[in-house]
């Protein structure tokens, strides 16, 4: 009897590492980042108000996106030709800018505001904000309409 009942521990243990192994416990999340990481030739509609004069533009340049970690961040390069590292967050084909605040490339301080885009096989839609109006008021709020499309996809490099 005692025989017995050791087996059937035993037996219970291993089917509980089963149901525990098998219900996600060890399993490594997706990395979704990489989905929309790489370079992209942007097209960059914005307006802008300056001094109450509405003023818009357009412009052309590469961006890139990066993943940061191993699951859904990602690091926005060249944003409007005026930010670097911005963060994102992709979820399924989209990416969420949240609110943030970071300094441009010539070293002045930006609100960016929560948005968010969409990548559609090797398109990319994104819209993008941002802000200085609570710091020194030089530029107020730029709204900023992107699309592009993936000229080099991002190559995870392999461990040596």
């Amino acid at each position: 009897m005692k025989h017995l009942f050791k087996n059937s521990i035993t037996v219970l243990f291993v089917i509980l590492i089963a149901i525990i192994f098998s219900s996600g416990c060890g399993k490594k999340k997706e990395q979704t980042n990489l989905k929309v990481s790489g370079y992209y030739d942007v097209k960059d509609h914005f307006n802008m108000m300056i001094a109450g004069t509405p003023m818009d533009g357009d412009l052309s340049y590469v961006m890139y996106i990066l993943p940061k970690g191993e699951e859904d961040t990602v690091l926005i390069y060249n944003i409007n030709k005026s930010f670097d590292k911005v963060v994102g967050v992709v979820k399924a084909d989209s990416i969420i800018i949240p609110q943030q605040t970071i300094l441009s490339k010539s070293g002045g301080k930006y609100d960016i505001l929560p948005y968010g885009g969409k990548k559609d096989g090797n398109s990319l839609y994104l819209m993008f904000e941002y802000d200085d109006r609570t710091y020194d008021n030089l530029t107020g709020l730029v709204v900023c309409d992107l699309t592009g499309d993936l000229t080099e996809p991002y190559k995870k490099e392999e461990n040596k």
